[in-house]
């Protein structure tokens, strides 16, 4: 998954680089221009072409994760779908919680006096 993103976002930036070139060899004279008017062409529509792919692809891969991430809730939010280890996670999870609410109530000290008696209370 971060390798597609890394990918997409080369082909997005060499696309983009290619286009800006172009453009700016484009706005100079004739006389001035390094590259020529059709090496300038098909940089830019080089670069157009590699700028949506890139950008086509960060939305896939964007698309792809936030779903991933949606369904992944649901799962967990209805133990119906989820997995033994999503299920046992989330017990583990509210039995820890659990116990860590339990040692955070303050204990009240009680003192207690023994009374000193020779006969026994029945």
């Amino acid at each position: 998954m971060n390798i597609q993103a890394v990918l997409c976002t080369i082909l997005f930036s060499v696309g983009l680089v290619m286009l800006i070139i172009s453009l700016q060899e484009s706005a100079l004279d004739e006389a001035q221009q390094r590259i020529g008017k059709t090496t300038l062409d098909i940089c830019r529509y080089l670069g157009i072409v590699l700028m949506v792919i890139g950008l086509a692809g960060l939305v896939f891969t964007f698309g792809e994760i936030i779903y991933r991430g949606i369904k992944t809730h649901r799962h967990l939010a209805c133990e119906c779908h989820a997995s033994k280890w999503e299920q046992n996670a989330v017990k583990n999870y509210a039995t820890s919680v659990s116990k860590v609410e339990a040692g955070k109530k303050e204990l009240k000290v009680v003192k207690v006096e023994a009374r000193k008696t020779s006969k026994l209370e029945v």
